[in-house]
């Protein structure tokens, strides 16, 4: 199973392979709301369960 570390180094590969806006991206992951961004992910994940 993916962790959501994995998920978020999964997005962001994909994101800068892609190029499609990718400095986006990058601000919603990187900055001090990395953890909000894995809450967010999390959550995501409940409610397709």
């Amino acid at each position: 199973e993916l962790s959501v570390h994995d998920v978020v180094l999964t997005c962001t590969r994909v994101t800068l392979s892609v190029n499609r806006k990718p400095m986006e991206y990058v601000e919603m992951i990187y900055p001090a709301s990395r953890y909000s961004y894995e809450i967010k992910i999390t959550k995501d994940s409940f409610n397709h369960k």
